[in-house]
């Protein structure tokens, strides 16, 4: 019996692990500026939440939870709010290697306008502008061959460090098992 139960919560705990969403923290860093000069500062980063759902090592549109990129949501919307709009239209990570993405944010009003655009491997595009007449901005980087990402290696899950306890309790009970016979 006692070995039943302890498969059973082994076999919770895996289901609970298999299905935890992983965070990544990425970085580009630089790119061309709108004259088309090199700026080794110039940085485009943000996160994103996913989980490799079909255990492919490849995260896709599908499998993507949400993604911010330089403090924009490119994800979670509300479609109903006529003044937020936000999308990401594609997106692919390679866990480990190359990520990809195309998307955006932006605020529309009669009054006020901001938009956030990416499209990695081509361009980032962020621009303000308001009806008061005060200062706007406008940012526009394009990638370069010396455009350098870096991704951050995922923080393990609550479930992963239960699937270990797990694991070390049972390798211990089996130790104590064999020291008794």
């Amino acid at each position: 019996m006692k070995k039943q139960a302890a498969a059973a919560l082994l076999a919770m705990l895996c289901s609970v692990a298999a299905k935890a969403d992983q965070t990544y923290w990425f970085k580009y860093k630089g790119f061309n500026d709108s004259a088309g000069r090199f700026n080794a500062d110039a940085t485009v980063a943000g996160y994103f939440t996913a989980n490799d759902a079909d255990r492919d090592g490849v995260i896709r549109l599908d499998e993507l939870n949400s993604l911010v990129t330089n403090g924009y949501s490119f994800t979670g919307c509300n479609p109903e709010n006529p003044v937020v709009h936000c999308g990401t239209s594609a997106f692919t990570y390679v866990i480990g290697g190359a990520l990809s993405f195309e998307g955006g944010y932006g605020v529309s009003d009669e009054m006020y306008v901001q938009s956030t655009t990416v499209s990695t491997g081509d361009f980032y595009r962020s621009y303000s502008d308001n009806a008061w007449g005060g200062a706007g901005y406008y940012h526009y980087f394009t990638w370069t061959p010396q455009t350098q990402l870096t991704i951050s290696t995922p923080v393990p899950e609550p479930a992963t460090y239960g699937m270990l306890a797990t694991g070390l309790l049972a390798v211990g009970a089996v130790a104590r098992r064999r020291r008794k016979n």
